[in-house]
């Protein structure tokens, strides 16, 4: 559906968006535009919605998967900005020599990305919190759970303070 005077379309049956090395999917996806109608502003993502990047440096994102999420973009690179996830929400860090890195569930959270758009700089989640760390050599592994979760960084330390509240 192209609603040109409302300045959205709209994409139903499955999609399939790939952008920059990050690649997006879900069931409906609507894409809102700006004032001069080629800035894309937001992506609203629906039914099993999916970003994943395929080859992620060591700590930087490799997934989120959310039921739905709304994708806010800058304005003038036009990379990802922010993502509220909503829905059975995870996000998962790419580990060591390509094996899985942390991982963070939640019912809802809300995640700010670095300013070139490929990496976290923050994530909030909230209600039913878990934090999978990634299992030893020894095969060891350890969770956290909490009612929040807040994790902050910089582009150069990627996150690196971490801040769990409520019931841990």
């Amino acid at each position: 559906v192209l609603a040109h005077d409302d300045g959205y379309m709209s994409f139903d049956g499955g999609t399939e968006v790939t952008t920059g090395s990050q690649r997006l999917e879900a069931k409906t996806t609507t894409a809102h535009f700006g004032k001069n109608e080629t800035a894309l502003e937001r992506l609203e993502l629906r039914g099993a919605a999916r970003i994943h990047t395929p080859a992620p440096q060591p700590g930087a994102f490799r997934e989120m998967l959310a039921e739905e999420m709304t994708l806010a973009f800058e304005d003038t690179a036009r990379v990802l900005e922010r993502a509220t996830l909503s829905g059975g929400t995870v996000v998962e860090l790419a580990g060591v020599d390509g094996k899985a890195g942390a991982q963070i569930t939640a019912a809802s959270m809300d995640v700010t990305m670095s300013p070139d758009g490929g990496d976290v700089s923050a994530i909030t989640a909230r209600d039913g919190v878990t934090l999978a760390l990634p299992s030893t050599t020894a095969g060891a592994s350890e969770q956290i759970s909490a009612d929040t979760f807040a994790a902050r960084g910089t582009p150069e330390t990627g996150l690196n303070t971490v801040e769990f509240t409520g019931d841990v």
